[in-house]
């Protein structure tokens, strides 16, 4: 894919999109008979703080936004994202799946629909201080 100020163009799977956003399946690496590593980001993202998610069970998380950027791997299970810009309003929705990594960017509202028992990395560009890194916006 490419970026350019803001905008993404997904050449593989032919997806444009104005949100700043951006969506891979990261695959493998490498591997041995001993392992399998898989790269979650390498100079892409840089992050401040690192959490595990474990969703106990399907509700909707997010509906909120930050002045920084977020990266979220799934490690098992998927999740259905919507994100969209509070300026111009523009709309995206994606399906994550195990093995995917999405990277938002910052002021890009989200909100996650994750399936049960889904585990997901998230990485913060900037330290999370709990609501205090919220703000509040509903998507509807």
């Amino acid at each position: 894919h490419w970026r350019v100020r803001g905008l993404v163009f997904w050449l593989n799977l032919g997806i444009y999109t104005v949100i700043d956003a951006r969506m891979e399946n990261m695959g493998i690496a490498h591997q041995d008979e001993r392992r399998i590593l898989k790269v979650i980001f390498n100079g892409d993202f840089v992050a401040k703080q690192v959490k595990v998610l474990e969703v106990k069970t399907e509700s909707i998380l997010g509906n909120h936004y930050h002045p920084y950027s977020e990266l979220f791997y799934v490690l098992r299970g998927g999740a259905i994202v919507n994100l969209q810009s509070p300026d111009t309003k523009e709309r995206e929705s994606l399906l994550l799946k195990e093995g995917d990594r999405l990277i938002i960017g910052a002021r890009i509202v989200h909100q996650f629909l994750p399936s049960k028992d889904t585990i997901m990395i998230e990485g913060t560009s900037e330290t999370y201080q709990g609501d205090k890194s919220d703000v509040k916006y509903q998507i509807d």
